[in-house]
């Protein structure tokens, strides 16, 4: 069988069928990492680029005759699919996103045939538009995950040479992360790999457990989930006793953005000082799952520029430290437009120059390298000082450096204006509150996650201990009222979970300016 992850003329529909579904499993089975590995040694930037503009040139005239929802969409915009031949051509169609496409038709017109069947499983995500939405996986999807999960795996980890036990940290039950962090890990289990996985969730307890009777038993152990979490996990476990100086960690991070001076602390508290080699953290969101990675080349870019901000500002136009990863084009298909990223690629839904919500750009790697040299380094030498392979260069960066939908992300859960201002804009409170509120996701002192809640009081009101015990009291019930994960994340972390309410004066000059449009977030 054709290597339906190489190959741009392969027939996505095709693999949803029955008949084809065993096959697909049966090549990845059959499959060699190395011939891939082999691959990105030796082809250049521009053959990857290349291959993906093809494929998904391909995608978009499978989803033209096979989606209804994208048949439909097409003919709103006034699109021939038969004119669209070239990339030039794929560049010009209009982009999609939850507002314009996803939420305008019934689920399964979103799906291969209109047959939501086809699907293997349906997950649960809260949305950027902050209402609850459903995504469905294919057999496709699960095992372009355990591809690239052992790539990144055998690459980074060794896990091929190493037995491994990988400790699922993400959420479980219907949320889109934790079941698709097991199902891949399980493909590659069955493989052969000497690979463990448990999937405790976010449960602080039960993944303790698991590490502490199950650790000693494995050449090194993989944590896996979102970055708050893990840390928070580690400074709990070293408070029960547990030693983790005596493992050998890796750490698999994913869905949040963390500065480089966090991933040093979290990994010194674990006596780990290799950041280079022993973290990774994965771009991806519920839309699409997995996008593209971290290695130890986006990890010296980035801490790099962190030390030198006009470096910083060069390669990603911002002041902002961005989340910098590679990616496979032939899997995850990124465009750029207005700085916006979008994403072409072959999910449970199919997603055409889909609009991700998020800030940032592709970074090529002659572009690293042009940069580099005007600040008189070079991205070869610097990688060989700290005694990295070079090749893994071969593949295209993307940046991201800021959401632009809306919400504060804490935890790895988004929270949207919407879900606190139910709880300030009620008849106990309306007397004292003006209704302005601001939301900044941040960290305390100690690197914990944080959610403060910045309150404004009306013109007569004065704060107080009272009044501020009765906003956290109501804010609380309305996130647990209108936000699901936040439900489920207090249930398993408690009071970390508990927001920080500050109450201000009216016209407050950093949060309330008068005549100006309020700032409900500020990320």
């Amino acid at each position: 069988m054709t290597n339906p992850f190489l190959d741009p003329n392969y027939y996505f529909d095709k693999s949803l069928l029955p008949s084809t579904k065993t096959s697909l499993i049966n090549w990845y089975y059959q499959s060699n990492i190395t011939d891939y590995n082999h691959l990105l040694t030796t082809k250049p930037e521009s053959y990857w680029l290349k291959r993906g503009q093809l494929k998904a040139l391909h995608l978009f005239h499978q989803a033209a005759e096979h989606i209804p929802a994208y048949q439909d969409f097409l003919k709103k915009h006034h699109v021939k699919p038969n004119t669209i031949r070239t990339y030039q051509n794929f560049q010009n169609l209009p982009t999609t996103d939850k507002p314009n496409y996803i939420t305008q038709y019934p689920l399964e017109a979103l799906c291969w045939h209109g047959q939501l069947s086809q699907s293997n499983i349906v997950s649960y995500s809260s949305g950027s538009t902050g209402s609850p939405y459903l995504w469905p996986r294919s057999t496709y999807q699960d095992i372009e995950g355990a591809f690239q999960f052992e790539h990144l795996l055998t690459s980074l980890f060794g896990i091929d040479k190493k037995s491994t036990l990988f400790i699922n940290c993400f959420s479980m039950g219907n949320y889109v992360a934790g079941v698709y962090v097991y199902t891949s890990t399980k493909l590659l289990s069955q493989k052969g790999y000497p690979l463990t996985t448990v999937s405790p969730g976010i449960n602080y307890q039960d993944a303790l457990n698991m590490l502490t009777k199950l650790a000693d038993k494995y050449d090194q152990v993989i944590l896996a989930g979102y970055p708050p979490f893990i840390r928070d996990l580690i400074e709990i476990g070293i408070d029960s006793g547990t030693n983790f100086k005596r493992l050998n960690l890796k750490f698999f991070f994913a869905s949040e953005f963390f500065s480089e001076t966090w991933r040093d602390h979290t990994l010194e508290l674990t006596n780990n000082h290799s950041p280079l080699t022993d973290s990774t953290n994965i771009y991806g969101t519920a839309d699409s799952a997995i996008f593209s990675f971290e290695t130890p080349t986006t990890i010296v870019i980035t801490k790099l520029a962190d030390d030198h901000p006009q470096l910083n500002q060069n390669l990603f136009h911002s002041d902002l430290s961005p989340t910098l990863t590679q990616f496979n084009p032939l899997l995850t298909f990124y465009e750029s437009i207005n700085r916006e990223l979008t994403l072409t690629a072959n999910t449970g839904v199919p997603l055409i120059r889909y609009n991700l919500k998020d800030e940032g750009d592709i970074l090529p790697i002659s572009t690293v390298n042009r940069i580099f040299d005007q600040h008189g380094f070079n991205l070869t030498s610097t990688l060989q000082q700290h005694h990295l392979d070079t090749s893994s260069t071969q593949l295209p960066m993307v940046y991201l450096t800021n959401r632009t939908d809306g919400a504060v992300s804490f935890y790895a859960i988004k929270i949207f204006p919407e879900y606190v201002r139910g709880g300030l804009e009620i008849d106990t409170l309306k007397h004292q509150l003006s209704g302005k509120f601001t939301l900044i996701s941040g960290h305390t002192n100690n690197h914990r996650p944080e959610l403060t809640v910045h309150v404004e009081l009306t013109r007569n009101a004065q704060p107080s201990a009272s009044l501020k015990h009765q906003v956290l009291n109501s804010v609380q019930q309305s996130l647990r009222n209108r936000c699901s994960e936040y439900n489920f994340l207090e249930q398993s972390i408690g009071k970390r979970a508990t927001p920080k309410i500050v109450l201000h004066l009216k016209n407050h000059s950093q949060y309330f300016k008068v005549g100006i449009k309020q700032k409900w977030i500020i990320n």
